[in-house]
C-alpha cells in the first residue's frame, strides 16, 4: 500500500473505483472530489465505517482543490453520463468543457501526478487532456478498451464454459461502436481459441455483440 489517490467525480464509476481500491488496499489515502461536497462527506462516512474489515486507508472528502495537493494518481471520472440510446461521441462537447474547467486546477495542485482518464468518450478526452496540460509522455492514460476486453472475455467464458481468467484476448480500437475483437491472437491457456473443440465464429460474434448490449443495458438500468 502506498501513495495518495484522488478521484475526481463522485458518481457510480468514481465511487466504485474508490471501493475497489479499498478492497485491494491500494493507497494510504483516497480523496473523494465532487462539486457536491455533502454527497462526498456521506460517501466518506460509508467508506470509513467499512475500514474495520478492510484496512487503514485514510478517506478524505475534499472541500476544495487544495485537498488534492501532492496526489500521486488522479482518477478522472467527472462528466455528463451517457443517456439511453445516445452514442458516447455525443458527450464530447459537454465533457470537454468539464475537463477544461476542472483539470488545470487539479494539475496545479498535483503537478507530479499520473492522470488516468475514465470519462467518456475516453479516448478523445484523454487526447484532449494531454493537449490541455502538455505533460510529458506517460503522465496521462485512458482506460481505453480494458472494460470492453474484460466483457468480451467474460462472454466468451459463458459460451465456452471456461474461467474468464484463462482466456487471453483483447478488444482494440476506440472504446465505443468502432471497437473490434482480436480473435487471431486469442488463446486459452496458450492454445489458440480457433483450435478449441467448441470454437465457432458464430459464438465469437455473439460474444462480441453482447459487449455492446452490456454497455446499453448498464445505461438503461
Amino acid at each position: 500500500m502506498s501513495g495518495k489517490v484522488s478521484i475526481i467525480g463522485g458518481g457510480h464509476v468514481g465511487m466504485s473505483a474508490a471501493f475497489a481500491m479499498l478492497l485491494k488496499n491500494t493507497a494510504h489515502e483516497i480523496v473523494l472530489f465532487d462539486r457536491d461536497t455533502d454527497k462526498m462527506k456521506g460517501e466518506q462516512l460509508e467508506f470509513q465505517h467499512s475500514l474495520t474489515f478492510l484496512g487503514t486507508t485514510k478517506i478524505v472528502a475534499a472541500e476544495s482543490y487544495k485537498d488534492l495537493k501532492d496526489s500521486d494518481v488522479i482518477v478522472f471520472t467527472a462528466g455528463r453520463a451517457q443517456l439511453p440510446g445516445e452514442s458516447r461521441l455525443n458527450l464530447v462537447k459537454s465533457n470537454v468543457e468539464v475537463i477544461n474547467n476542472i483539470l488545470p486546477d487539479v494539475a496545479k495542485h498535483s503537478p507530479n501526478s499520473v492522470i488516468i482518464m475514465v470519462t467518456n468518450p475516453v479516448d478523445i478526452l484523454t487526447y484532449q487532456a494531454s493537449q490541455l496540460l502538455k505533460l510529458a509522455p506517460g503522465r496521462i492514460f485512458g482506460s481505453g478498451t480494458s472494460l470492453d476486453s474484460a466483457r468480451f472475455r467474460f462472454h466468451l467464458s459463458e459460451f465456452l464454459g471456461i474461467n474468464p481468467k484463462n482466456i487471453h484476448t483483447y478488444v482494440l480500437g476506440e472504446h465505443g461502436d468502432s471497437s473490434f475483437p482480436t480473435i487471431s491472437h486469442a488463446d486459452i491457456g496458450g492454445q489458440p481459441i480457433s483450435t478449441m473443440k467448441d470454437f465457432s465464429s458464430k459464438k465469437i460474434q455473439e460474444a462480441f455483440l453482447k459487449i455492446m448490449r452490456s454497455a446499453l443495458s448498464s445505461i438503461n438500468w
